[in-house]
């Protein structure tokens, strides 16, 4: 039978374990990623579902570490992704450290519309920096800037949503 200490033992495991299950199942993303919350967003017809970064915390960690299967669409054929709004145009910068996958970035206006994209490579010591003052951002799974056939001036967000994703950061 168990001692005193014994049990005190399984309660301390038994707990741990409980712990360690309850934050796989309530937010956390392999990698260690906290889930963020999500917004579906219609980029050409095409249903996404978006992490949204809008915190330089979020933006900072964008999607470093998260492993492939996290941007597989999702049960109703909607693509994965993140967007990052910020709080004023800027000049915006991104890497590719600790990202396992290659990326689609998309830098958007102000007003919606697609400013630059590229398909940001793995393991490049690259920044991809895009000089115009830019809004939003968004990192989609390679293949996405041929797959919806994106050109610069294209409607990437509409007004409708940038009032939605416009109040969502000023909340931060």
């Amino acid at each position: 039978m168990f001692s005193k200490n014994g049990f005190s033992a399984l309660f301390l495991l038994l707990v741990f374990i409980s712990g360690l299950s309850f934050l796989a199942s309530d937010g956390l993303l392999p990698g260690g990623h906290v889930s963020l919350p999500e917004v579906q967003l219609d980029i050409k017809g095409q249903p996404f579902s978006l992490q949204l970064a809008v915190n330089p915390e979020e933006q900072q960690l964008g999607l470093k570490g998260v492993s492939p299967e996290i941007l597989s669409p999702g049960p109703q054929g909607e693509r994965k992704g993140m967007l990052f709004v910020y709080p004023d145009s800027w000049i915006l910068s991104f890497t590719m450290d600790d990202v396992d996958m290659p990326l689609d970035l998309l830098i958007v206006s102000s007003k919606g519309l697609l400013l630059h994209a590229e398909t940001m490579q793995v393991k490049l010591k690259k920044t991809y920096t895009w000089p115009v003052p830019a809004k939003y951002a968004l990192e989609l799974p390679s293949g996405s800037i041929e797959y919806l056939n994106l050109q610069p001036g294209d409607v990437v967000i509409a007004r409708e949503k940038m009032r939605e994703l416009d109040a969502r950061c000023q909340r931060h």
